[in-house]
């Protein structure tokens, strides 16, 4: 068996300063990411094709269906990214979606979307809508909301406690 823990250790040890520099800069910055880090339950949807018994004659020839509904954790954690303008923003990523790369950038638009209700279902946040190479993933709007209330809670216009002072949230949005 593999001892990846140990592999990245011998490999540390091995490198020059440089590199010791760059690992321990990604090392904090993971680290530094991980601190907003939450889990929670998705629900993943397995779609299926099956032939039309009856189809047209210009159109589709197959029909998507839902074959298989479950519910998984994922995580999700917000991370700071540099745009190719310099610009600096955050994203929210979901971490054990259906892709691997399930993340949008976290700004007031977003937040009050998910507030409002402007996404395809009401009360679902779908992550990936999925198809047949790809499972649906979707969270309760609820959550997110409410894990953006205790991240970030300026973008839901709530003002952060100052230091010292204890932090209630409104008990209704």
């Amino acid at each position: 068996m593999v001892d990846f823990k140990k592999m990245a250790d011998e490999l540390y040890q091995r490198s020059t300063p440089e590199e010791r520099t760059r690992i321990d800069a990604f090392n904090a910055r993971e680290a530094k990411f991980d601190l907003t880090r939450r889990e929670l339950q998705a629900t993943f949807t397995r779609f299926l094709e099956r032939p039309l018994s009856n189809p047209p004659r210009h159109g589709p020839k197959t029909e998507t269906y839902a074959a298989k509904t479950w519910t998984q954790s994922v995580d999700v954690r917000i991370e700071d990214r540099v745009a190719n303008d310099g610009r600096e923003y955050e994203i929210i990523r979901f971490i054990g979606g259906s892709t691997g790369h399930e993340a949008y950038e976290l700004d007031e638009d977003f937040a009050v979307g998910l507030v409002e209700g402007k996404w395809a279902k009401p009360d679902t946040l779908w992550i990936c809508a999925g198809s047949v190479r790809y499972d649906g993933c979707s969270l309760p709007t609820e959550d997110v909301i409410q894990y953006i209330r205790d991240m970030r809670p300026q973008l839901l216009g709530i003002q952060p406690p100052k230091p010292g002072m204890p932090y209630r949230a409104p008990i209704s949005f």
